[in-house]
């Protein structure tokens, strides 16, 4: 089998769960329900993997999404995305930040024809996605009762 010339690759290594949507709102990876899969052409690596990897093969230009909900009680990611081309990998383009129980951090980027990456934006905690999936309400945490 040959594998499609150009793939995108993101990994998010953190105590996180990590869906990206493509500009069509099919999405891959990881809800509080359970694992997604609607981009044809995708592998997900399990939640409990570090990093959790989405690898996009033959990706589509235009805007895409990366959600990012806590596992747990959450903490500091560092969220990895690269395009592979052939052989030859990408310069890596890097997020990092802190997610706490109840967020849901989105970050928007956009693909060229090629593949690449010419927008990346930072992180922004919102209840907002175009993912066409149901998604829980992330319950906040609650302080103890007194």
């Amino acid at each position: 089998m040959t594998l499609p010339p150009v793939c995108l690759r993101m990994g998010l290594d953190s105590p996180a769960m990590m869906t990206v949507t493509d500009p069509d709102g099919r999405s891959a990876g990881h809800t509080p329900l359970g694992a997604v899969s609607q981009i044809p052409q995708t592998t997900v690596t399990g939640p409990q993997e570090h990093p959790q990897l989405v690898e996009i093969f033959s990706p589509k230009a235009g805007d895409w999404e990366v959600r990012i909900v806590p596992r747990g009680e959450g903490g500091a990611f560092q969220l990895v995305m690269n395009t592979v081309v052939g052989t030859k990998t990408g310069t890596s383009k890097v997020l990092t930040g802190s997610i706490q129980p109840g967020q849901r951090l989105v970050t928007h980027i956009h693909l060229g024809d090629g593949g690449e990456a010419d927008r990346f934006d930072a992180f922004q905690q919102t209840t907002q996605t175009r993912a066409n999936i149901a998604l829980a309400r992330i319950p906040a945490r609650e302080g103890p009762t007194t």
